[in-house]
């Protein structure tokens, strides 16, 4: 009887926590924007004491061996974190600079400046990175940017925030400001004590190419598929908003041979692709990719607001970017 109860009780607190998740309502605008541009985060029904994750994805088009950036700023929480976490992933990198800073919380002398700057070697093609923030966030900034690989064309940067809300009303907005080098596609992820409870995308500046798709199935079901090196689940998959071009498609699958074969894609048309992988062997991971270090770009914009204008100094930092591009 004892064990039956301990099960209903169990169960009970998972019920009412899938409940308060399929609650939270987020939704964001606009949908289409330019770098500078202020994106709006509107979150409603958000209980306190939930876990709350806010995860930025910016994939791009870059040249490859060059530089890219790709900054977030004036990120306001407009309720209380605690236990807050800060993580970054970048994949098609060489080299990797990420600046992290934290702004004072008017009419709070505990909450001081802070900055984080942290850096390092991709390996095969991949830097990821976590750490700690002790205290409930303010107005914070990201900074992501860093060398691109010489064999690939593009770059996925991303970071999430997270931290337990412990104060503040449950309908709040959560504004920032996205500045890219590139024109590309932002992903807007929202989870709710770790489910995900929103994912919506946003354009940035005006993007020369208009995108494809990549259908991927395989026999037997469940090989690793990546997309010029870059990871996107396992299949049978279908890949968005894949940049025109030619694509190199990787498939691996522990205890058979890894796949692989260059397809073009072309604006609002599908590559379908149905394999039977053969039995071999395989790590199922996609092959390392070499290439030399380079200095990061975003050791030039490392001057940051001090009570000056955020924003002007960051389009400065791009506007030097593009010029050491041509």
């Amino acid at each position: 009887m004892k064990i039956y109860r301990l099960l209903g009780g169990i169960i009970l607190s998972v019920l009412m926590i899938v409940s308060c998740v399929s609650a939270i309502t987020v939704y964001i605008e606009p949908h289409q924007i330019n770098s500078g541009d202020e994106l709006r985060v509107h979150v409603q029904d958000l209980p306190n004491n939930t876990k709350l994750s806010l995860a930025v994805e910016m994939m791009m088009d870059a040249v490859p061996g060059g530089e890219y950036t790709f900054v977030t700023s004036n990120i306001t929480m407009p309720f209380k974190l605690v236990n807050g976490s800060f993580s970054v992933r970048n994949q098609n990198t060489i080299y990797n600079n990420i600046l992290f800073n934290d702004y004072p919380i008017p009419d709070d002398p505990h909450h001081e400046y802070r900055q984080v700057n942290i850096s390092g070697y991709s390996t095969n093609g991949i830097y990821a990175k976590s750490l700690s923030v002790p205290s409930e966030y303010g107005t914070f900034q990201v900074n992501l940017g860093g060398t691109v690989q010489d064999t690939k064309s593009n770059v996925v940067t991303s970071f999430m925030v997270s931290g337990t809300k412990v104060s503040g009303g449950p309908d709040s907005v959560i504004p920032f400001r996205i500045y890219s080098s590139e024109p590309g596609t932002v992903k807007i992820t929202v989870m709710a004590d770790d489910a995900v409870v929103f994912a919506d995308q946003v354009t940035i500046g005006n993007p020369t190419s208009k995108t494809g798709n990549i259908y991927v199935s395989t026999i037997p079901s469940g090989a690793n598929v990546f997309i010029d090196g870059i990871l996107y689940g396992s299949s049978p998959r279908i890949i968005k908003e894949v940049p025109p071009g030619q694509r190199i498609v990787t498939l691996t699958k522990p205890g058979y041979n890894d796949y692989q074969k260059t397809v073009y894609v072309t604006a609002s048309q599908l590559v379908t692709l149905n394999i039977r992988m053969e039995p071999g062997s395989s790590s199922g991971t996609t092959p390392g990719q070499g290439g030399s270090p380079a200095t990061s770009l975003l050791d030039q914009i490392r001057q940051q607001r001090q009570g000056g204008s955020t924003q002007q100094t960051l389009q400065n930092a791009l506007d030097r970017f593009r010029a050491l591009k041509t």
